[in-house]
């Protein structure tokens, strides 16, 4: 293990889409009950941040959240952005 290079990580932030956010406060809204309460059953509450960390991640992960079909050249600027930081990152 010691011939191992030293780690490096790459971290890129982005925010929500309006899409996400809307999405992210219905769940919120939705499982409020479980989020107010004190004590009471630890895997509800994990299953909130669970579904909470999927639609972070992508909210198509999110069961019964459909796509949109978007032009090609929607995401082409971020997509150009990760390659230079991952190009930089590798040298």
């Amino acid at each position: 293990m010691k011939d191992l290079p030293p780690k490096k990580e790459l971290i890129l932030r982005d925010e929500l889409s309006s899409k996400q956010k809307e999405y992210y406060k219905a769940i919120l809204t939705h499982n409020y009950q479980v989020l107010a309460r004190r004590g009471g059953a630890q895997i509800s509450l994990i299953n909130v941040v669970m579904e909470l960390h999927k639609l972070c991640c992508h909210s198509y992960m999110l069961e019964g959240v459909e796509p949109e079909v978007e032009p090609a050249y929607a995401n082409e600027g971020l997509r150009l952005l990760a390659e230079k930081e991952r190009k930089g990152f590798e040298e």
